[in-house]
């Protein structure tokens, strides 16, 4: 996803958010694919700024017999559930 150029003042938020997706086991994205559904071996996120230009990256390591279809499926519902719900304080500690 396109975004802000590094140190715009929304790039720390972003951080945030590749966190709260993927930034630990308790990540929703991680959670999602790699425990509870079994279909993702690896998942990860983050927000790569540089001069001019950023972009917000989703990397997703399916396991054998997975289509990608399904993992885009699945990682647009959380990331469209937290731009609709937002974070929670829990995610923020």
């Amino acid at each position: 996803f396109p975004t802000v150029r590094a140190f715009a003042p929304d790039a720390a938020a972003l951080d945030v958010l590749a966190f709260v997706l993927a930034g630990d086991k308790n990540g929703r994205l991680y959670k999602r694919l790699v425990y509870d559904e079994q279909v993702a071996q690896a998942v990860g996120a983050y927000q790569d700024a540089s001069r001019l230009a950023g972009a917000f990256r989703v990397d997703v390591t399916a396991k054998q017999g997975q289509t990608p279809a399904r993992l885009a499926k699945t990682t647009d519902e959380e990331i469209a559930r937290v731009a609709r719900e937002g974070v929670t304080p829990r995610e923020l500690e």
